[in-house]
């Protein structure tokens, strides 16, 4: 009885966590975006000038870092497809 105790532990620990899910936040804006990579916990999401940076990059027509998918992404890995962010 305890082996299988035992053996159903190191089972569970071997499996990885479940990815961070959240809901689309439909806000494209700046903030809203950026609050919604923190949500996600992407890095990227949780700088203190995220708003800030991700408005003069969008602004400035040199990049589009595609504020729709990100804002509609409920993962990480949704959102990295989305091409414009890292979010590790």
């Amino acid at each position: 009885m305890i082996r299988y105790a035992i053996a159903a532990l190191v089972a569970l620990e071997a499996c990885p966590p479940a990815p961070v899910t959240i809901p689309d936040s439909g806000d494209t804006s700046p903030a809203g975006v950026c609050a919604h990579l923190a949500a996600l916990t992407c890095a990227e999401g949780q700088a203190p000038n995220c708003a800030a940076v991700f408005a003069h990059a969008q602004d400035s027509g040199l990049t589009d870092l595609k504020p729709a998918c990100l804002a509609s992404a409920t993962t990480k890995e949704a959102a990295r497809k989305c091409g414009s962010v890292q979010c590790k």
